[in-house]
C-alpha cells in the first residue's frame, strides 16, 4: 500500500478510495483558500454530433505552490445536452488511482508523493467522455477546485470554463497541406505525389490542416506508403509546444493529434539518408478521412570529406570505466553532413547509417552502454564498434568507404611517456600535436581542453533580502569535476566576477555550484545550475543571488509508534500512539480531525485509546510552535470481533460398518453427508482417487468402485471447506475367488515311540466363490516318513471341507516339525499351509489343555503321571502354545505344595521362583497360565 506524504515527509495511507481519502484530507488539511496553485484549471470548448460519444480533457496550467498530489473539483453542465459515462487519469495522473465520481457534478482524484503533478507542469488531469444526447449547446463550467500539495496544504485555481456545442451532421473532409524548405510555415504549399530534389542537408516538412469549419480536425496519420523504397524513416515530430521522436514504417500509422500540443501546424525532420515515400492524411472529429496523399523525401549525404581522429581514451582507469570503456572521438572539420557508411577505424567497421555533422563530433565507443554511464550528459552520437587500443600504442588508421586513409595517428610515443595512461586522462590533439588532457576523463564531445582556452565568465550581483545591495561578497563557485574558485569582489560593490577557462575548466553539461554569503557570514544562499553548450557558445552566464539569513529549522517528529502507517485492532482493544520531536512543541491529537488530547511545552507525546470502536480511523498529531510545524498520521482500522466457524462434520457414512469385504471384480459404493457445504476427496490407500466439489449441507457425496481388486484396501473420505476438515475411513478387504484354508487336528502335537505312527486329519476348506481342486504336498526332515493319504482334493465347492490323513514316522527319537501346503489348480499364486510336531519319545505321552476362563481364572491342577521325577523347569520347557512353539508366559507359573515344610514352591516362566522343586509320580501341581487362550503340556 502506498502513502501520501504530509508536511515532513510523513505517510498517510492512500490505498482507500479517492472519495474517502479526499474526505479524510479535507478533514486534516487545513485550508488557504487565497492559495493560487496554477494559473488555470479547466476546459476548452468542443462539439460533437447528437448521438456522439466526445472526450472532454480537464486542463491544469503552470502549476505553482506545488507539488500537487490530489484534487477534487465540480463540472457544471445541462444533462439534457451531454451524459457523462465514463472518467479517466489524464496525462499528469497517469499513476494516479482511477478517478471517481463525488455526487452530482463532483470528480476527485488521488495520487502519492512520488508521482505528484510538479511545479511549472501543464497537461490533462481528466479525461470526460460525454454522450450527446440532447441539441443546442451547454455551458462547461468549474467550480470548487480544491488542490492538495504535499505540504499538506489546500490551494486552488482559476476555473477556465468551456462550451459544448452540438453540430449537425459533417460529411467534409479535413485538408493537410505540406510546404518543404525555404518555405515556412506561411509559404506555398507543394502538390501532393511531389518527389523532392537529393539532397545532402536535413529536410523538415511542415504540416498544416483544417477542417474549414467542420467538426475539427482529430488527427494526423504520418506511415511509409508501399512504393517508398525505405522501408523504415526515424523522424521528429516537433513545434513550439513539443516533440516526439517516432519511426516510419509501411503499412503502420504513426498519429499525430490535434490537441494544445500540435495543433493546426506541425513539422517533420528527416536527417537520415533514404528515399522514402511518406504517406499522410488528416481525419476529423466526425472521421470523415481525407484521401491518402505523399510527398517523397530523398536525402544522400557525401561518404568522404575531412573527418579527423580529435581524442583517445585508451587507457582508463576504474573512475572512467575501466579497460573495456576505451573510445575515439571524431571531429568533422567540414561543413556538411559526411556518412560514414562503409568506413573503418583502427580496421573495425563504423556501422552502417551513421552520420557526422559538420563541424561535429561522433564518439567510437569499444562499449556504448559504459560510456553513456560513465558520460552522462555527452551531447553528441556514440556508436558501439569493437576497437581493442593498445595500453603500449599503436598506430590508428581512419579509411573511408573506398579505402582511402582519411586521417592516421601513432600514439605509441605517448603512451611511452605515460601521458592519459590509467590516470583519468585523455590524448587529445592540439593545432600541431598531441598532449594529455587538462580534464579528467577528458572532452567528449566538446572542444579539446588543451587548445588555447577561451574564456568563460560568470558573475552577477548580490542582493539581501529587502533587495538592497550586499556589497563585498563571499562567492565560491565549484566544479565538482575540476574544483572550486573564489569569485572577485569589491567592497563597495555587490557585484562578483569569476573568469574561467573553456574547455580546461568548464564545458558543457558540468554542474556548477555558487556558495554566496554576506561579509559577516550571517545571511548565505546556495544556487546550482548545468552550463549548457548556449553558455558555452556566448562565454559566459549571469547569475544574480539573493542571501538570506539562515531559516530555523522546523520542528521535526523524528520517532514515532507504531512505526506501520496502517494499524489494526478488534473492537474494545487498546491503542498506544507516542511521538518523539526534534523540538519543544505544543501538541495536538485528532482522530478524523476533531483533537481528543493536547499538550504544552513537550518533545515527547503520547495518546492512548482504551476502548476501539469499529471503524476506519484517521489518527493524527500536529505539532507546532514559532519555527512551524509537522504532522504525522495513521490509518487505524478497528474491526468486529470475529466469529470463528466450527469445521465440518461427517454426520452420516455408508456403509455404516469400518470393515467391509467384496469378492473381486464386485461393485461397492461409498457415501458420506457433511453438515456444511464441503469438497470432497477420495483417497484408496492414500492415492486421490475421485472428488465432489460444493457438496451442499446433508447431501450424499459418492464415490463407486465398479472393479474390486483383490487386496486389503483402505478407503478413506477428507471433507473441507474454508472452517477446516473432517475424515471417515473403511478397511475395504476385496477377496479372490479362489481361497484355501488349512486345518490340522490334533492342533498341538502328537507322542510316540520310534518307528510308529503319528497321525494327523489335514481338514482343507475351499474358502473361495468358485469350485476348486486343490494340489496338496508335504515338507518334512529328510529322516522322517510323511505320507499323505491323497495328493489332490476332490472338485470341492465354495464352503465344502475334505479331510486328508498325514502319517509321520521315524526311527530317531526326537521332534519333527512337517508341513503340509495346498495349492488351487485354478490359481497357483493361491494356496495354504499348516504345520504339525511329532514327538518321539520311548514313553509316550498324553496332551492336556490348560486354560484360562472366567471360571478357573487361568488355574489348571494336574498330576504328574510319569514313572519318573522331573524338574520343574523342564516341565516348563514342555508347555506350548501351539505346535511347535515354546511360548510359557513369563508371568505363568507352576506352583507345588510341599506337604514336608508347608509352603507351596513356585517356577515362574521366566525361569525364577522360590527353588526348581523335582515333581515324583503321581504329585499334583497348579499350573497357572496370565493370559486367555489354550497351552498345551505333555504328560506321560
Amino acid at each position: 500500500m502506498g502513502g501520501v506524504k504530509g508536511m515532513k515527509g510523513k505517510i498517510v495511507s492512500y490505498g482507500l478510495s479517492a472519495i474517502v481519502l479526499l474526505s479524510v484530507l479535507a478533514m486534516t488539511i487545513p485550508a488557504s483558500a487565497d492559495m493560487q496553485m496554477a494559473d488555470e484549471f479547466g476546459v476548452e470548448d468542443a462539439m460533437g454530433n447528437p448521438g456522439d460519444y466526445v472526450n472532454v480533457l480537464v486542463n491544469i496550467t503552470n502549476v505553482k505552490n506545488g507539488p500537487i498530489f490530489a484534487i477534487e473539483f465540480e463540472l457544471i453542465y445541462d444533462k439534457s445536452v451531454l451524459e457523462l459515462t465514463n472518467v479517466q487519469r489524464g496525462e499528469l495522473t497517469a499513476n494516479w488511482s482511477e478517478p471517481e465520481r463525488k455526487g452530482e457534478y463532483g470528480i476527485g482524484i488521488v495520487g502519492s508523493p512520488s508521482v505528484a503533478i510538479q511545479n511549472g507542469a501543464s497537461g490533462s488531469v481528466v479525461n470526460l467522455t460525454f454522450h450527446v444526447i440532447g441539441t443546442g449547446s451547454t455551458g462547461m463550467n468549474l467550480s470548487n477546485i480544491i488542490l492538495y500539495n504535499t505540504a499538506w496544504q489546500q490551494g486552488t485555481a482559476p476555473p477556465k470554463n468551456g462550451t459544448f456545442t452540438v453540430i449537425g451532421i459533417d460529411k467534409t473532409a479535413p485538408t493537410t497541406n505540406v510546404t518543404v524548405p525555404p518555405t515556412n510555415p506561411n509559404g506555398t504549399t507543394i502538390p501532393p505525389g511531389t518527389i523532392l530534389p537529393w539532397t545532402n542537408e536535413t529536410v523538415k516538412l511542415w504540416f498544416f490542416r483544417t477542417d474549414n469549419g467542420g467538426s475539427g480536425v482529430a488527427y494526423t496519420n504520418l506511415s511509409l506508403a508501399k512504393e517508398s523504397e525505405t522501408d523504415t524513416l526515424n523522424v521528429t515530430i516537433s513545434n513550439n509546444s513539443g516533440v516526439m521522436n517516432r519511426t516510419l514504417k509501411k503499412g503502420e500509422n504513426v498519429t499525430v493529434p490535434f490537441n494544445k500540443t500540435f495543433g493546426e501546424y506541425f513539422n517533420v525532420t528527416i536527417s537520415e539518408e533514404c528515399n522514402a515515400t511518406i504517406e499522410y492524411y488528416s481525419v476529423d472529429n466526425a472521421e470523415n478521412p481525407e484521401t491518402n496523399k505523399t510527398v517523397t523525401v530523398r536525402i544522400k549525404y557525401p561518404t568522404t570529406g575531412n573527418v579527423s581522429i580529435n581524442e583517445i581514451m585508451y587507457a582508463p582507469n576504474k573512475e572512467w570505466g575501466g579497460q573495456y570503456n576505451e573510445w575515439i572521438e571524431l571531429y568533422n572539420k567540414d561543413d556538411k553532413t559526411i556518412n560514414l557508411t562503409g568506413w573503418e577505424i583502427d580496421g573495425k567497421k563504423i556501422p552502417d547509417g551513421t552520420v557526422i555533422q559538420p563541424q561535429g563530433y561522433l564518439i567510437i565507443a569499444r562499449n556504448d552502454t559504459s560510456f553513456a554511464e560513465t558520460y552522462p550528459r555527452a551531447v553528441c552520437s556514440v556508436v558501439r564498434v569493437s576497437i581493442e587500443l593498445n595500453n603500449d600504442g599503436e598506430e590508428l588508421f581512419l579509411n573511408d568507404s573506398a579505402g582511402n586513409v582519411v586521417d592516421s595517428v601513432n600514439y605509441t610515443p605517448y603512451a611511452d611517456g605515460n601521458l592519459g595512461k590509467r590516470n583519468g586522462k585523455t590524448l587529445e590533439r592540439n593545432e600541431t600535436a598531441w598532449e594529455e588532457s587538462i580534464r579528467n576523463g577528458g572532452t567528449p564531445c566538446q572542444r579539446n581542453s588543451v587548445l588555447p582556452p577561451t574564456s568563460f565568465v560568470i558573475d552577477g550581483y548580490v542582493f539581501y533580502e529587502d533587495n538592497t545591495a550586499c556589497n563585498n561578497p563571499t562567492v565560491k563557485i565549484t566544479n565538482d569535476k575540476i574544483g572550486e574558485w573564489f569569485a572577485e569582489n569589491w567592497t563597495d560593490s555587490n557585484y562578483y566576477r569569476l573568469t574561467l577557462k573553456s574547455t580546461a575548466e568548464v564545458m558543457a553539461g558540468d554542474m556548477l555550484r555558487i556558495d554566496a554569503s554576506s561579509p559577516d557570514g550571517t545571511q548565505i544562499n546556495v544556487t546550482t545550475f548545468v552550463v549548457t553548450q548556449a553558455d558555452i557558445d556566448k562565454g559566459g552566464v549571469r547569475i544574480n543571488v539573493t542571501v538570506t539569513p539562515p531559516a530555523a529549522p522546523e520542528p521535526e517528529i523524528i520517532s514515532w509508534s507504531p512505526e506501520e502507517s496502517i494499524v489494526n485492532n478488534t473492537e474494545g482493544e487498546s491503542r498506544r500512539f507516542n511521538i518523539t520531536v526534534d523540538q519543544v512543541v505544543n501538541v495536538s491529537w485528532l482522530i478524523n480531525g476533531t483533537e481528543v488530547f493536547s499538550e504544552s511545552g513537550v518533545n515527547e507525546s503520547e495518546y492512548t485509546n482504551t476502548s476501539a470502536v469499529p471503524g476506519l480511523w484517521n489518527v493524527s498529531v500536529i505539532v507546532e510552535n514559532e519555527n512551524g510545524t509537522d504532522m504525522h498520521s495513521w490509518i487505524w482500522n478497528v474491526t468486529k470481533v470475529a466469529v470463528v466457524a466450527a469445521p465440518p462434520n461427517i454426520t452420516e457414512w455408508y456403509p455404516v460398518a469400518t470393515e467391509i469385504s467384496n469378492n473381486a471384480g464386485e461393485s461397492r459404493e461409498f457415501k458420506v453427508k457433511a453438515n456444511q457445504t464441503v469438497n470432497v476427496s477420495w483417497y484408496i490407500n492414500g492415492s486421490l482417487v475421485h472428488e465432489n466439489i460444493s457438496v451442499p449441507a446433508f447431501v450424499n457425496a459418492t464415490y463407486t468402485n465398479t472393479s474390486a481388486v483383490p487386496g486389503l484396501w483402505n478407503v478413506s473420505v477428507i471433507v473441507e471447506n474454508e472452517n477446516g476438515t473432517d475424515m471417515h475411513s473403511w478397511i475395504w478387504n476385496v477377496r479372490s475367488p479362489y481361497a484355501v484354508e488349512l486345518s490340522v487336528e490334533p492342533p498341538m502335537y502328537v507322542c510316540v515311540r520310534p518307528n510308529e505312527n503319528a497321525t494327523f486329519r489335514i481338514i482343507v476348506k475351499n474358502n473361495g466363490t468358485e469350485p476348486d481342486k486343490f494340489n496338496l504336498t508335504v515338507e518334512a526332515p529328510g529322516n522322517v516318513n510323511a505320507i499323505l493319504s491323497k495328493k489332490e482334493t476332490s472338485e470341492l465347492d465354495p464352503g465344502e471341507t475334505e479331510n486328508i490323513t498325514l502319517n509321520v514316522s521315524t526311527s530317531q527319537i526326537g521332534e519333527y516339525i512337517v508341513s503340509v501346503t495346498a495349492t488351487s489348480q485354478n490359481d497357483p499364486s493361491v494356496s495354504d499351509t499348516v504345520t504339525t510336531t511329532t514327538n518321539v519319545t520311548e514313553v509316550p505321552h498324553r496332551i492336556v489343555e490348560l486354560v484360562y476362563n472366567e471360571n478357573n481364572m487361568g488355574y489348571n491342577y494336574i498330576a504328574w503321571t510319569g514313572d519318573y521325577t522331573i524338574n520343574a523347569s523342564d516341565l516348563v520347557s514342555m508347555i506350548r502354545k501351539g505346535a511347535g512353539e515354546r511360548a510359557f508366559p513369563d508371568d505363568a507359573f507352576i506352583a507345588y505344595f510341599n506337604t514336608t515344610s508347608g509352603d507351596w514352591e513356585i517356577f515362574f516362566g521366566d525361569g525364577t521362583g522360590t527353588t526348581n522343586f523335582k515333581l515324583r509320580q503321581y504329585d499334583v501341581v497348579c499350573v497357572r497360565v496370565a493370559d486367555e487362550g489354550k497351552f498345551y503340556m505333555p504328560v506321560p
